[in-house]
């Protein structure tokens, strides 16, 4: 689970932190996502960030869908003259 350490401005309390846990899931299909996420900080700023990448599962289920829309839309220009003449240009 990712969390963050986040440092507390002098000015709230001197020398005190905040820590925080938190859960990633992807909405569209619901599934964790807190090995595809990292924490760090900002390199300018020292600031708290979190990257989350996308989720594999959807990403493979997008290919599958490429790829299926692909294979029909050659299938159907398998038979056909207009789509011969379109993959020539």
């Amino acid at each position: 689970m990712p969390n963050i350490y986040i440092e507390a401005y002098e000015d709230i309390a001197k020398g005190s932190a905040i820590d925080v846990e938190f859960e990633v899931y992807c909405s569209s299909c619901g599934a964790g996502l807190c090995h595809v996420t990292q924490v760090s900080v900002t390199r300018t700023r020292r600031m708290p960030r979190v990257v989350i990448a996308p989720c594999p599962d959807c990403i493979r289920q997008a290919a599958s869908d490429g790829f299926d829309e692909g294979y029909e839309s050659g299938s159907e220009c398998e038979h056909s003259s207009v789509c011969l003449d379109t993959e020539n240009d």
